[in-house]
């Protein structure tokens, strides 16, 4: 972005051939006057940082350097044959001399020129930097609720029992209150960790199934808790009980009592900080897993007469009335690499009204920074991964432009397109019509993979979603199923990426490539957030992939290219978007490793740890450009 400074400024002809002419009705004396102060007077333009058909009167700033003198008349106009400079003309008089110029011209340059491809700090500057979008929403505190494990039951063995204790000075009643206090509070929450293995084992088995995992994971955690547990307790329980057997012979007047009560005290903080280090994520995220269990009964695609009418609503399966439209479809659904004119009605004209408006500069913007990367022996620092770096910044828009071609069929769509490559609009567009030609495209994932991973993701819901439920627990199903089965790149994989200058990961497939649910390798933030909004579609659910800026700190150097998605919901009769970032949300730290270790920070949150979404997590500029005045799903 080029910093804002004072402009430059050349006068239409030297003053001094024309001092003592017409051009001035003063005495000779008052020519060095009106030449000095014309020598001195400084034409500025605060910010020049725009086209010259968007600069306002108000903005040219003229200072002379006598008081006495005053700019009256002032105008200005465009350069006929340079739409980067601007002719200023004014005059100048005296306050208290009958002193009045002729007319002044100035010429002003350095303003931005349309037919310049743009940097992304141009484009950053110009288009809704800081203004905000419409406005996300958030969902409110997620509650994690206590399993219910009623009927349930476990084999733990108390080593210090009830029975070991009978009544000298305490009552019956009072000794079981101090036993349980005792003993009985640190028991109880082994027992509850015994339970909830057992709960795992029983009753979440069909969720685990249609994850492709069983209750290994779950019981190996709970084993492990209960026997760090038990070790600390190991510790105390003959201790307690000696203090137990004492306080009944002497009574709860003695001094053991307020001993023990103390005693008891300290190791309730010790344990219960242990426990919840061990527990408390993994028992929260079963909490939440219980509520997605889904009865075979009420499957998503329960019988084929179902999944007929579901799958038949989805509009990259209908067959359209416009001929041309069901052409550029068939391309879509086929991966056909041929070219192709769409005429889009006037009710989608907006989408491409800025385009429109700029061609020239952003088709140059385009091609130059069109997101496919080809080695250049005269710039080896331009890696792939520099180039990846980059992404978000150079090419989102061309991404998004297919993405208003998805548009057509239903927002929310796309078959990982990464790039539609040549393109350009019909300058002579009919009124009410826009023409948009397509003349290559590039498909991230081939088309039989393609056909694949959506098989699998219908198979995949037909698993995991109960066709009772809300929107809100759909998107919450896929949510946590997609966390479960992905995995973040491992820094031997990102390392690997720089040596090599390809972005992919052991198995050879993009980092970007939601194909990795079914091959088994890991991804990047975009795998997480292209994976989301394909489950979203054949959900039927709107949602938006949003590209960026993501910055998990205030601090600059922490700032990186970012995808996440945002889910369109309906709650209490009204509809909001509802931001969610998988990847900052999945907690594994070791790749490859199957996992329900994943948070719910960014699940459905406009604000998380105090800092609003919008902050942490800035949308590209030209991306922006197409969701700033549509705060609802397109129809």
């Amino acid at each position: 972005m080029l910093k804002s400074k004072k402009m430059k400024f050349l006068l239409m002809g030297s003053i001094l051939p024309f001092l003592g002419t017409t051009l001035f009705s003063v005495s000779c004396n008052n020519k060095k006057l009106l030449e000095n102060v014309l020598k001195n007077a400084k034409v500025e333009v605060e910010n020049k940082n725009k086209f010259t058909n968007t600069l306002k009167k108000e903005e040219i700033k003229i200072t002379l350097n006598n008081d006495d003198f005053e700019v009256i008349d002032k105008s200005f106009e465009i350069k006929k044959d340079d739409e980067t400079s601007i002719i200023v003309k004014f005059r100048i008089k005296s306050k208290s001399k009958s002193i009045v110029s002729e007319q002044i011209s100035v010429e002003v340059n350095g303003f931005k020129d349309k037919n310049l491809p743009y940097s992304y700090s141009d484009l950053w500057n110009d288009i809704n930097k800081d203004g905000k979008m419409y406005s996300l929403s958030s969902i409110g505190e997620i509650k994690f609720d206590v399993v219910d494990t009623t009927g349930l039951s476990q084999d733990y063995d108390r080593p210090i029992k009830r029975e070991q204790f009978s009544s000298i000075k305490l009552t019956k009643e009072q000794l079981d209150e101090w036993y349980d206090k005792v003993f009985g509070y640190f028991y109880k929450k082994i027992e509850t960790l015994l339970l909830y293995k057992s709960f795992v084992e029983t009753k979440l088995t069909s969720l685990l199934t249609a994850y492709g995992t069983n209750a290994t994971y779950f019981a190996k955690i709970y084993d492990e808790a209960v026997k760090e547990l038990k070790d600390t307790m190991d510790v105390y329980n003959d201790e307690f009980k000696t203090d137990l057997d004492k306080l009944n012979k002497e009574g709860l007047e003695s001094e053991i009592a307020k001993e023990l009560a103390n005693k008891i005290e300290i190791q309730k903080g010790i344990f219960d900080k242990q426990y919840h280090s061990l527990t408390l994520t993994q028992n929260n995220i079963l909490s939440r897993l219980t509520k997605l269990i889904v009865d075979p009964a009420h499957k998503y695609f329960k019988d084929e007469e179902t999944k007929n009418k579901r799958l038949g609503k989805l509009k990259i399966n209908q067959k359209l009335q416009d001929a041309k439209l069901d052409n550029v479809r068939q391309i879509f659904k086929e991966h056909k690499a041929e070219s192709f004119t769409i005429e889009v009605d006037a009710t989608y004209a907006e989408d491409f009204k800025f385009t429109s408006d700029v061609p020239k500069w952003l088709k140059d913007h385009l091609e130059e920074n069109s997101i496919k990367y080809t080695p250049d022996p005269a710039k080896p620092e331009y890696t792939q991964q520099k180039f990846y770096e980059d992404y978000f910044y150079t090419s989102v828009f061309e991404i998004e432009l297919g993405r208003q071609i998805y548009n057509l069929f239903g927002e929310g769509y796309f078959v990982d397109l990464t790039t539609l490559g040549d393109w350009e609009l019909d300058s002579k567009t009919t009124p009410g019509k826009v023409l948009l030609n397509v003349k290559t495209q590039q498909w991230q994932t081939e088309n039989t993979k393609q056909k694949e991973l959506n098989e699998y993701v219908i198979k995949t819901l037909n698993e995991i979603i109960d066709d009772r439920w809300d929107d809100e627990t759909k998107v919450e199903a896929v949510r946590n199923y997609l966390l479960y089965k992905l995995y973040y790149a491992s820094e031997e994989e990102l390392e690997k990426v720089k040596e090599t200058n390809l972005f992919v990961n052991k198995l050879g497939l993009s980092l970007a490539d939601p194909y990795n649910l079914i091959a088994g390798g890991s991804v990047v933030c975009d795998g997480y957030a292209r994976a989301f909004s394909l489950f979203m579609y054949y959900l039927g659910i709107p949602s938006r992939y949003m590209g960026g800026i993501g910055m998990p700190t205030e601090d600059e150097d922490d700032k990186v290219a970012h995808a996440w998605n945002e889910v369109w919901l309906e709650k209490d009769g009204k509809g909001a978007w509802y931001p969610l970032d998988l990847t900052w949300d999945d907690g594994d730290e070791e790749a490859g490793k199957d996992s329900f270790n994943f948070y719910y920070s960014y699940f459905l949150q406009n604000v998380v740890n105090k800092v609003p979404f919008e902050t942490s997590h800035k949308t590209d500029p030209v991306l922006k450009q197409f969701y700033v005045n549509r705060p609802t799903p397109l129809k």
